[in-house]
């Protein structure tokens, strides 16, 4: 599934170079640790992308996963009711 919504090609120049980054700076020693870097470099990816904390998104996940709760989205979040368009 594609975490964040394509930009003119965006979002497979991204996935490629993470796809190149992981296996050369990570140097992971299996098909299930590199599927593992690559789901965390795209949550990364799309965090930033969307101007959202990366360890808050992380450690929400981490307790969901430890509690049997329900995981963070990584769509993006909707604009405040407050707010002034």
């Amino acid at each position: 599934m594609q975490a964040f919504v394509d930009r003119g090609g965006e979002s497979q120049r991204v996935g490629q170079a993470l796809l190149e980054q992981s296996g050369q700076m990570f140097g992971t020693q299996s098909e299930t640790g590199s599927r593992f870097v690559e789901r965390v470099l795209t949550a990364v990816t799309t965090l930033r992308q969307q101007e959202r904390d990366v360890l808050d998104y992380l450690t929400e996940a981490c307790a969901a996963a430890t509690s049997g709760g329900t995981f963070p989205s990584l769509l993006p979040l909707p604009p405040p009711v407050n707010a002034v368009a």
